[in-house]
């Protein structure tokens, strides 16, 4: 079901709301387990409109605020007993079935809480205008894991654990939208700017599943698709061993358990303590956005679009000795490889030893020494255009035609890591650089 209104008062006011209510039978069959009431609620100000407001220079000013509430279904998660039956049983010959998901009576839908409040505005002439947003995002009942007593008799087939999904975590988050569009120069020549800015941020309020240090290690980015949150931090951060460095005698890498140095590389690896990891900051950038530019005379239009990644971290990939022993498998830091004493002031990578030890390698590549700041800027895109339309070809048997050319992916210009990395593909093959002809007709 579904309802939304709108009613303006005078021209000035306007004020909307929206409510639905979303049923499913994943959650039971009664019509309070299954249905859920969504809605929202927005507020809207007209202020250059109002008697009192004078600013000539300013002549286009409105405000608007939203709050209202989201919902989410997990299709993975029921409150029903589910499994999947497996064939035979290889002792009794009879069928039998695997329980996929435990029932859950308490289960409930994902909400989202979200207030977002807006500024539009433009000056004289629309030589500047744009929008300044502020929106505050917040989750609960989130589908989380978290593991049940053994006693309560259910073992997952696939992890052989006691592990289950239900609405055990939440977050909260917030951030600032902002877009610009200026009118630099509007005469025979033209030039225009726009201007995107984004400020977002988030934090896991609440999770009841167990958590190791060695998953965030792992897992935290995000990259692997799976979702490891801690509670107070970011849902994908970037979370490592923490470095002591090379071994001045032997070029061993050295990390901390319990504030202590050592070459325990079995338990370096595999932490008891999260003290015994480091969290380095956001795998997700908290600021992005874009600079266009449109440079235009007569028929001729030039287009280029800059792109920005701001502060935000990702793992870089160094030597594995049991990958190149095994798997025959290189990485160019072996050239930096300590092999005397002394060079551990020169470098971070370590030697290398033989028969390779495995726990050695794990620990290496997932230390901090080889965290990087993920921030950079690249030219994204540039098109160059030319019209030919019924004003300056009357020859022309069409309405308009336009000859382009677009690149995509022009490349970096500037990035904070100094190993010549692009953070969108800190491994394998970055995205290529593409290029486009094209004609664009409308008869």
């Amino acid at each position: 079901w579904f309802a939304n209104v709108a009613y303006s008062y005078s021209g000035r006011y306007t004020i909307s709301a929206s409510g639905r209510i979303d049923g499913s039978n994943y959650f039971g069959v009664a019509a309070n387990k299954k249905n859920v009431p969504l809605w929202s609620t927005g507020f809207k100000w007209d202020i250059d409109k109002e008697n009192f407001y004078a600013v000539n220079w300013l002549p286009s000013l409105k405000a608007r605020i939203t709050y209202g509430y989201n919902g989410n279904l997990d299709k993975n998660v029921t409150a029903y007993t589910t499994g999947v039956y497996q064939g035979a049983d290889p002792f009794t010959n009879q069928p039998y079935l695997s329980i996929t998901n435990p029932p859950n009576k308490d289960l409930q839908w994902e909400k989202t809480a979200m207030l977002n409040i807006g500024v539009d505005f433009a000056l004289k002439k629309n030589i500047v205008s744009g929008t300044l947003e502020y929106y505050s995002k917040k989750g609960s009942d989130i589908i989380g894991e978290n593991e049940i007593l053994p006693s309560a008799g259910f073992i997952d087939n696939s992890t052989f654990s006691n592990i289950v999904k239900g609405n055990f975590a939440s977050m909260k988050g917030h951030g600032w939208d902002i877009q610009l569009y200026t009118k630099n120069v509007n005469k025979g020549f033209k030039w225009s700017t726009q201007l995107l800015f984004s400020y977002t941020t988030d934090v896991v309020t609440h999770y009841g599943g167990t958590l190791y240090p060695s998953d965030l290690v792992s897992f935290g980015s995000g990259a692997s698709g799976y979702v490891v949150p801690l509670q107070g931090k970011p849902v994908f951060g970037i979370y490592s061993f923490r470095w002591a460095g090379l071994d001045p005698a032997t070029g061993d890498p050295r990390g901390f358990e319990n504030d202590t140095i050592s070459k325990d590389y079995v338990s370096l690896a595999n932490p008891s303590k999260f003290s015994d990891i480091q969290y380095n900051g956001p795998a997700r950038p908290k600021f992005y956005g874009s600079l266009g530019n449109t440079f235009s005379y007569k028929q001729l239009s030039l287009f280029i679009n800059i792109t920005y990644k701001l502060d935000y971290y990702f793992r870089r990939f160094s030597v594995n000795y049991y990958n190149l022993v095994n798997y025959y498998s290189q990485n160019k830091d072996y050239s930096l490889r300590w092999q005397k004493p002394g060079d551990e002031k020169k470098t971070q990578v370590p030697s290398f030893v033989y028969p390779t030890n495995y726990s050695r390698d794990i620990f290496y590549n997932n230390s901090s020494v080889l965290v990087e700041k993920g921030d950079h800027v690249r030219v994204q895109d540039i098109s160059l255009g030319y019209d030919f339309d019924k004003s300056t070809c009357h020859w022309l048997p069409l309405k308009h035609v336009k000859l382009y050319a677009y690149i995509n992916n022009v490349g970096i210009i500037w990035r904070a890591n100094d190993h010549h990395l692009d953070p969108d593909a800190p491994i394998g093959i970055p995205s290529p650089r593409t290029y486009a002809i094209g004609l664009r007709v409308d008869f």
